[in-house]
């Protein structure tokens, strides 16, 4: 009887280990399937964000120094250039965690790095990721983020207390946006945006 009961629970082990091996290799098959996704979600996998200066601004996590960032300069006209990470931002480096706005820009749970470039720009949109080609027509920056074949818009405007930024698959303001990011200010601004 007692031999019974050890036979059994071993049998019963034996079945628990094959179904947790298929379980797994299950898991591993999803996580591999994910990373062999079609081009045309290459854009969901590349980070965005907005700089001030040279405070990078992003939902990206543990950017490493030295990672390079496209910019679209959001001046008249727009233009590109590159920056830099240089390593996490502070209240002195970065506009946004200064003490009057950093808790409502803190709070959109963002990430903050000092970045260093050549360009001068007051507000940019910050690329990190597959961007195979940009060009500038009448006046405004598009680019193939992803590679793709679309061609991306970048914008900028003004709400009632900060600066509202957006990459668009089309037209701007008439679809959903690819990515939109926002700056508090923490005072009153005239509004610009539709």
């Amino acid at each position: 009887m007692l031999y019974c009961g050890i036979r059994s629970t071993i049998f019963n082990l034996k079945v628990l280990f094959y179904v947790s091996l298929f379980a797994f290799a299950s898991c591993d098959r999803f996580q591999q399937a994910d990373l062999n996704e079609p081009s045309d979600h290459k854009i969901y996998k590349t980070s965005f964000g907005f700089l001030h200066n040279r405070c990078f601004v992003t939902s990206g996590k543990n950017i490493s120094p030295g990672t390079d960032i496209l910019l679209v300069l959001l001046n008249k006209p727009q233009s590109v250039s590159r920056a830099k990470v240089v390593g996490p931002a502070n209240s002195k480096t970065c506009g946004p965690l200064a003490e009057d706005r950093h808790e409502r820009n803190i709070f959109e749970g963002e990430s903050f790095y000092e970045v260093k470039s050549s360009a001068e720009y007051d507000l940019a949109i910050g690329i990190i990721g597959d961007v195979s080609q940009s060009k500038v027509e009448n006046g405004l920056v598009l680019a193939d983020i992803g590679n793709d074949g679309n061609f991306e818009r970048f914008t900028l405007c003004a709400t009632s207390e900060g600066i509202s930024f957006g990459i668009w698959n089309s037209k701007p303001y008439t679809d959903k946006p690819v990515w939109t990011g926002y700056y508090y200010l923490g005072y009153d601004v005239d509004r610009t945006c539709p």
